[in-house]
């Protein structure tokens, strides 16, 4: 990355480096950090929380009134769906539902 870079993950924690960022970011690497997602959360690690340029969230970039109110609505219309013998909109492992559904005919 160019000295210039400002790296942003909102991602998940698990894809930066934590201890290799905090050497770019002390020896001047990149820029700065933004991170809302860490390897570990609670975020532990006092040598990221004290690194110059970085700037550290609490990972509740969903907390906001209308993620919480989607987020509502689509668990009850999933419910509905299921209750009427439906599939839910938003299967997070297809294969062992579709197994399922074999099985159970």
């Amino acid at each position: 990355m160019r000295p210039s870079a400002v790296l942003v993950n909102t991602a998940r924690g698990g894809l930066i480096d934590e201890a290799a960022l905090v050497e770019v970011l002390t020896g001047g690497g990149i820029f700065a950090a933004a991170l809302d997602v860490f390897a570990s959360e609670p975020l532990q690690d006092e040598r990221l929380r004290s690194a110059p340029r970085v700037v550290l969230t609490p990972h509740i970039g969903a907390s906001s009134r209308g993620a919480m109110l989607r987020m509502g609505q689509e668990a009850a219309d999933n419910l509905l769906a299921v209750l009427a013998g439906q599939r839910p909109a938003h299967v997070v492992n297809p294969e062992v539902y579709g197994a399922r559904q074999e099985r159970d005919g």
